[in-house]
């Protein structure tokens, strides 16, 4: 069997250096590039603390809907989701840092204590979740 290591997560955002900036501070990811990608758009390149590149990017003439977190045309990454401990204490946290609490995909409320969705600078989705049981 062929192994295959997952290399970067490409998400399309509106505004890629203020997203990158935004995690930077919210999950400790440290910017590696910062480059107009080949098909004209800026595209920022942040690296986990465990090492996972995450590409923030805009594309020429691409228009995201900020009203509407979920309603975005084309193909796209919906959101990036991270595991810890206290949901309650980390949504707070992020909510100090400008994040916008946002319904789940399904039109749902979030559940405190089981998960919580967020609209981060550049109209991208955070979930947080509890550990697994």
């Amino acid at each position: 069997m062929v192994k295959f290591d997952l290399n970067h997560i490409h998400v399309r955002c509106s505004e890629p250096l203020r997203a990158a900036a935004w995690w930077v501070q919210a999950f400790n990811f440290t910017i590696v590039s910062d480059r107009i990608a080949p098909w004209g758009g800026r595209s920022v390149t942040c690296r986990s603390e465990n090492g996972l590149d995450v590409r923030f990017s805009k594309f020429d003439g691409e228009q995201r809907p900020a009203a509407d977190p979920w309603s975005v045309s084309g193909d796209h990454l919906d959101h990036l989701g991270f595991t810890c401990a206290d949901i309650d204490a980390e949504a707070a946290r992020l909510i100090a840092l400008g994040a916008v609490p946002v319904g789940a995909p399904t039109g749902g409320a979030n559940i405190p204590g089981r998960y919580h969705f967020f609209q981060t600078p550049g109209n991208v989705i955070v979930e947080l979740n509890p550990p697994h049981a």
